[in-house]
């Protein structure tokens, strides 16, 4: 019905509908009700109507003056049908709609005019109806291929036909017919899909879900593999994954983010494409019973292959599921009994049990996704009406797999009736639905449960056994039993329990119990958990502390060897699960181990006393005694008293160990106690060593030195780390030990000098002083001991200086002096102190030396701020580094010891104030910052004859040379640290050396010793026929070798403290410098020169020219110099007869021939 009011225009346009467009109308029929629309000036007239449809319209009358009217009553002419099929079939009617299919619609309406009715009368159109037909073809645009075959997919025929069934749905009647099917296939296009593990849904439980396809295209068929596809179809929504090599893996539509896409895989094969899609579902997805899925593919020809399917519809459940639930819980106390949810009880830990699903499935959801939560209820009383509050205490993420075991720590201070509660809280996405009534749920659905805590554990107070077959209700005939302890054997041994605790003592204990000789299945000694016995111990009920007895069978242990164990462990809990310790199963872990044997006394076998190096001390009757020195303990040093012993029983019987140090005083007493390993002492003088880096501490040990791990080894000793304290009073006299030992039976022995134990006696030393000691007669320091470390080296700080900021290394040591007598060094292992201070240095210019200020203070010589330095050292020796000040000055140290122990002398003081040893109690040490240099005009080098070269020097006299020179040096050279080098150049100044040189010499320089004598201002250095060509004949230069060669010479060598001497040598820039000076004879630049002298005979005269037989003959020579050198000749004058052999018969040396000169 549509209601139509008239304007002010007398027209009114309305009712409007639509028709699809190519609709063919074979009926139709309108009415109208409540007609008010007439004139008002004729009775007989009411309206005129049309139907329009855009701006076409169609006349369909004139209506009387009715109320009311339909089909029926309309004139002849007025045919509604023919309206709308001349209007449908109009081009110029438009189409007003376009539906979500692509179909075209055409709006209709009606315009009622009467010109003389009022205004704002109204009419109701009614009963339209009409009845067209209209054809539609249904392809690929309304996806009628897609849908086809996804028909086809799901279809479980494998050949042959397949039904895909067509629904149609309407909201109004009518009717629809199909016809003319035409449906295009070809073969070659195959995808197959198949889903890991078979999967029956698809749920948030963090799973990564894989689907396998494979995609393949014939190659009959031209084409090739282009994009494959997954879509899956629900109620809640599509998802569609596409993956192409050009574009790889894409989501195409995913609403809400229902699933996400994880790394996933291609890869070829024949014909196409193996595609392994991952993804994991997300909470999101809201339930849904179905979800089907199709894989397929196009191809590079367009052609869409038939998808595979697979369908997701459990039984029972949603194939989508994203609700989630506590399915199972449980309280468990820490003995793993299940609690009453409404009255539990428990300690501080609560173990809880349960877990997570989703809603009517065994699956569980992402542990990432939600987290279990323990809250603490409580009473909030600060408003007018208290209301409870939950308090979060505790909380997890969800576990894997939702099966949950979780311990938590009520804290340690929780007690009495507590109200907790248990639910999921941060799951999102789908709802979290309450647990099943049988765990009460409340409004929030948490699990409540309440809780009684008692966090006090029953306490074991005592495990006695009873005394043989004795009346076992007096109390004296129970015997205490310790760890490690004898008991006779017994066929009915009792043993009598006590447990106390502040709350519910246990109803009964369970005494684990294993006889050696009747449990140890495999004989391996060793207790295993599956061997023990168990027998029941039933309590008297009695409140704080109850007794369990019992009874149990160890005569299997009896007389055997070795010596049977018995085993014993508790087990039991109290309401609230706290169990009592009564040990485990194991010899080491339970809670009694006894022998099965009778009580044995113990016995001391030796006592002997051991330095920290190991070495024993000596009574004076053993074959290697020395004397006092090793049979005194001496104060500060680290003993070992060593005490051997046995007790049958084992060492775990013993109490204790006594060692009296002396018979003659109660203040010298040390106590060793087994079972706990502790060692104990209220002696003012001694110090027991604990174990730490340098020491493993008072120690019970096997007799091999190996631990204690077998409590009934019954042969030990006793290694008791002390220190003795200085300066004890009234210990001047040998020092006679008593030793005592007692078992846990009361049986004691004790032990003195004098009886059939061996035990050694000590004496006691303390005073201390520096070790001085000399070699004098070779002049040397033995200790202290002092060294330049520092290059440039000075070999003797004593009397050398040693250069500015050199490092001096002060070595010495501290000994005993009842040691020191004997010749025997025994050091102090204490830590000691060492004060260094240097005292300042004045100013002043003694022996010609510019000595500068310098203030006090320590070893550090660059610091002058008058503070010494302390040095602290182990063992008695000690190595300080003492750094030199930077001025030149002479610089005495004193050292001492400070901060001694309480009653500790150092006499180094007194000793060394009648020494005159370098370093006994202070020592000096000289620095020098000069450098010494050669004087100038002081070189001079002479030839053989003592000629002075200048200039050069010549083949005829290079093989000695004497040289000379002055080096002017105000503090300290030393005999042997200074030389003459030289070397042959081509070019000195380019270091270019002369060839001939290198083959012979190599490329280093030649040096010779020069000899140092003092001399005012320094010191006269010479060396005396110095051969520059060292060499034999046949490798001296030849006169065509040598052209405008060069001799360098230079002084090398240092002062004491190291400064190089300063007198020609390498530069900076490469060159060689010589020993300067304007002075050619003062110059150490030489050229070298080839120069012989060379004779040959003129002319020779005998007289008489014919001698006779007696004859007086006189023989003339006339000789030139033909060389290049003035020189002597000598001729040797010889005489043959008969041509035998030569004689010589004279030999005459000339006077000087100068060069071209005659003699005869």
């Amino acid at each position: 019905m549509r209601t139509l009011t008239l304007g002010l225009s007398g027209s009114v346009e309305g009712g409007e509908f639509m028709l699809p467009v190519g609709a063919t109308v074979s009926a139709a029929e309108i009415g109208f009700e409540n007609n008010h629309i007439y004139s008002t000036t004729d009775v007989n007239e009411g309206f005129s109507w049309k139907l329009m449809s855009g701006l076409e319209e169609f006349d369909l009358g004139e209506i009387g003056n009715m109320s009311s009217a339909s089909q029926e009553s309309y004139p002849q002419e007025m045919n509604f049908t023919s309206a709308l099929n001349t209007l449908m079939q109009s081009s110029l009617t438009p189409t007003a709609h376009i539906d979500a299919n692509g179909n075209g619609w055409k709006k209709f309406r009606f315009n009622i005019e009467s010109l003389n009715a009022t205004s704002g009368s109204t009419i109701d159109l009614v009963g339209l109806d009409v009845v067209y037909d209209v054809t539609h073809y249904i392809s690929d645009v309304n996806d009628f291929a897609w849908e086809l075959a996804q028909g086809v997919a799901l279809s479980s025929a494998t050949s042959g036909l397949v039904n895909v069934p067509i629904a149609v749905h309407a909201e109004s009647g009518g009717g629809l017919s199909f016809s003319s099917l035409s449906v295009l296939t070809t073969p070659g296009y195959t995808t197959t899909a198949s889903l890991l593990n078979n999967a029956p849904g698809l749920y948030p439980n963090g799973e990564i879900y894989e689907i396998t396809s494979t995609h393949t295209v014939s190659p009959l068929t031209g084409a090739s593999f282009e994009e494959a596809y997954v879509v899956f179809e629900s109620l809640s929504g599509d998802i569609e994954l596409t993956y192409s090599d050009l574009d790889g893996f894409t989501v195409v539509e995913n609403p809400n983010n229902y699933i996400t896409l994880q790394a996933s895989s291609v890869a070829d094969i024949t014909d196409g494409k193996e595609i392994t899609w991952r993804f994991v579902v997300n909470s999101v997805w809201d339930d849904t019973e179905q979800v089907r899925i199709f894989v397929g593919q196009t191809a590079s020809n367009g052609v869409n292959g038939l998808p595979d399917s697979i369908v997701l519809a459990p039984v029972g459940g949603n194939a989508v599921e994203n609700d989630v639930a506590v399915t199972t819980f449980s309280v468990l106390n820490e003995e793993g009994i299940v609690q009453d949810l409404d009255a539990g009880n428990a300690n501080r830990y609560v173990r809880m049990l349960g877990s997570v699903r989703l809603e009517a499935l065994d699956v569980a959801p992402n542990p990432l996704s939600y987290y279990t939560v323990v809250e603490e209820r409580s009473i909030n009383s600060s408003g007018e009406t208290p209301v409870f509050e939950w308090t979060e205490i505790a909380n997890q993420t969800g576990t894997i797999g939702g099966n949950f075991d979780w311990t938590i720590d009520l804290g340690p201070a929780t007690a009495g009736e507590h109200y907790y509660r248990f639910l999921l809280t941060g799951y999102e996405g789908g709802d979290t639905v309450c647990p099943s009534s049988e765990y009460r749920p409340d409004d929030a659905c948490a699990i409540p449960f309440n809780l009684t805590i008692d966090q006090f554990s029953p306490e074991l107070v005592s495990v006695k056994v009873l005394n043989g077959q004795v009346d076992p209700n007096v109390e004296s005939n129970w015997r205490s039993l310790v760890d490690d302890t004898w008991v006779i054997p017994s066929n009915n041994q009792y043993v009598k329990v006590g447990v106390t605790d502040l709350q519910d003592l246990p109803a009964t204990l369970d005494l684990h119990y294993w006889v050696e000789y009747q449990h140890d299945a495999n004989s391996d000694g060793i207790a295993d958990e599956s061997e023990y016995a168990v027998v029941v111990l039933t309590g008297d009920g009695a409140y704080p502390t109850a007794n369990y007895t019992g009874n149990y069978n160890d005569l299997a242990n009896q007389e055997k060897d070795p010596v049977g164990r018995v085993s014993m462990f508790l087990e039991g809990y109290d309401l609230a699960g706290n169990s009592i310790e009564g040990g485990s199963y194991g010899i080491f872990n339970d809670e009694v181990t006894y022998a099965s044997m009778p009580s044995k006394s113990p016995e001391i076998l030796e006592f002997n006393i051991e330095n920290s190096a190991g070495r024993p001390l000596l009574n004076s009757n053993h074959p290697s005694y020395e004397g006092d020195w090793n049979q005194t303990m001496y104060a500060g040093n680290e003993y070992h008293l060593i005490v051997q012993a046995e007790d049958r029983n084992g060492w775990r019987d013993i109490d204790y160990i006594q060692v009296d140090l002396t018979n003659d005083r109660d203040d010298l007493t040390l106590y060793y106690f087994p079972r706990n390993e502790t060692a104990w002492t209220d002696s003012p003088h001694i110090t027991i060593v604990p174990e730490g880096v340098d020491s493993d501490g008072p120690q019970l040990l096997r007799m091999d030195g190996d631990y204690l791990i077998n409590p009934f080894t019954d042969e030990f000793y006793l290694d008791l780390p002390i220190r003795i304290n200085w300066g004890i009073v009234g210990l001047q006299s040998l020092a006679s030990p008593v030793i005592s030992i007692a078992d846990l039976d009361g049986n004691d022995k004790r032990k003195i000098v004098g009886s059939t134990t061996e035990i050694t006696q000590w004496y006691y030393s303390d005073g201390i002083r520096l070790d001085v000691r000399t070699d004098a007669v070779n002049d040397l320091m033995i200790t202290p001991y002092f060294t330049d470390v520092s290059e440039p080296f000075t070999s003797d700080v004593r009397e050398g200086y040693v250069y500015p900021g050199d490092t001096v290394a002060f070595e010495g040591q501290f000994a005993y002096i009842d040691g020191l007598l004997d010749s025997v060094y025994i050091l102090p292992e204490t830590e000691l102190t060492l004060e260094v201070t240097r005292l300042a240095a004045d100013q002043s210019t003694a022996g010609g030396v510019q000595y500068f200020p310098y203030g006090a203070g320590g070893a550090d010589g660059t610091k002058q701020d008058g503070q010494p330095t302390y040095h602290s050292f182990k063992g008695g020796a000690f190595n300080i580094n003492i750094t030199a000040p930077i001025s030149t000055n002479e610089y005495t140290y004193q050292f001492r010891l400070i901060n001694l122990p309480d009653g500790a002398v150092d006499i180094t003081e007194a000793f060394c104030a009648s020494s005159t040893s370098y370093g006994c109690g202070e020592f000096v040490i000289k620095v020098d910052a000069n450098a010494p240099s050669v004087k100038s005009n002081t070189w001079t080098a002479r030839d053989e004859a003592g000629t002075v070269l200048e200039e050069s020097v010549s083949t005829s006299n290079f093989r000695c040379i004497d040289i000379s020179l002055q080096i002017e040096e105000k503090e300290a050279l030393f005999q042997g640290d200074v030389s003459v080098a030289w070397k042959f150049y081509v070019d000195p100044t380019s270091d270019i050396t002369w060839p001939f040189y290198g083959q012979i010499h190599g490329i280093d320089p030649l040096t010779a010793p020069l000899s140092l004598t003092p001399v005012a201002g320094g010191y006269a250095a010479s060396a005396e026929c110095v051969d520059l060509w060292p060499s034999i004949d046949q490798e001296l230069p030849t006169q065509e070798q040598i052209n405008n060669i060069e001799v360098v010479f230079w002084i090398v060598g240092a002062d004491s403290a190291g400064s190089a001497v300063l007198g020609g040598g390498p530069t900076g820039d490469g060159s060689i410098a010589p020993i300067y000076s304007g002075e050619a004879r003062y110059n150490s630049l030489y050229n070298f020169i080839y120069e012989e002298a060379s004779y040959s005979v003129k002319e020779i005269d005998l007289l008489p020219r014919s001698p006779e037989v007696g004859d007086s003959m006189t023989l003339t020579i006339e000789v030139v110099n033909t060389g290049s050198k003035a020189g002597e000749v000598t001729l040797r004058i010889q005489s043959v007869v008969d041509g035998g052999i030569p004689v010589t018969e004279k030999t005459v040396t000339s006077p000087l021939i100068e060069i071209d000169g005659e003699v005869d």
